[in-house]
């Protein structure tokens, strides 16, 4: 049987490939592929370097895509659950400016801190009231209520903190939430002490006359919506 073969006639001038061997349009598109990640990373890196530098803290930028537009906050707690900021993550859309300014990482971060602070000045306050026997915990009041929150700042402030910003990292956006969070309870709170002060001042000594009674109901169900929004991590 005689075998026709094929025959492949390739034009003078044209370059032979061995076999095995890649087109050289093939090599160019993966060459500009490397030469793309390679300047992408030295990008990263040399954002990442400058806002440290703004900063003062170590940034990283976000090589993954992950956190887009978001920028994230590893922090140190300290005393009384305030917390500083370790290092920051940051999203590869967000912004330079959104990192510093008033709405920046340490900003926010003495905000969240001075926040919690107010609460803490205000349960003291409130501690030295019934310990001196300026106001009595009548119960079923709001002022008794409101001191037994108080008395447990450290527990609920801890419980929060797990449910919002747990594994010590918390997002700058939400950071922002818990500031607004922490101003509701301390507006609720507020005037509730100060009834209970101006009572407390009308009084003989103080030690005989019982606080409003008036917001015990209402500021009990607010409690246990405020307080126990936790366990979700609803603001």
């Amino acid at each position: 049987m005689k075998v026709i073969e094929d025959v492949i006639e390739i034009p003078a001038g044209e370059p032979q490939l061995a076999e095995g061997s890649v087109p050289a349009v093939g090599i160019s598109n993966a060459a500009a592929a490397i030469g793309e990640a390679t300047y992408d990373r030295m990008a990263r890196h040399a954002r990442a370097l400058r806002l440290s530098r703004e900063l003062r803290i170590r940034v990283v930028v976000d090589s993954i895509g992950w956190l887009k537009d978001k920028i994230e906050i590893v922090y140190r707690p300290e005393r009384r659950g305030t917390i500083r900021p370790y290092f920051v993550r940051v999203g590869h859309l967000a912004s330079d400016a959104a990192l510093s300014g008033d709405d920046g990482v340490w900003a926010r971060c003495r905000r969240y801190n001075a926040a919690l602070e107010q609460l803490y000045q205000l349960a003291a306050k409130l501690e030295t009231m019934v310990r001196t026997g300026s106001v009595r915990l009548v119960p079923g009041s709001a002022i008794a209520y409101a001191y037994q929150q108080l008395s447990r700042l450290d527990e609920l402030i801890a419980s929060r903190q797990a449910k919002t910003m747990g594994n010590r990292v918390v997002r700058l956006d939400r950071l922002g939430d818990e500031i607004e969070y922490l101003a509701r309870c301390d507006a609720h709170l507020v005037p509730i002490i100060d009834q209970a002060e101006r009572t407390a001042d009308r009084g003989a000594g103080g030690a005989d006359m019982e606080p409003h009674h008036a917001p015990a109901r209402p500021a009990r169900r607010w409690f246990r919506w405020f307080f126990g929004s936790q366990r979700d991590g609803a603001s």
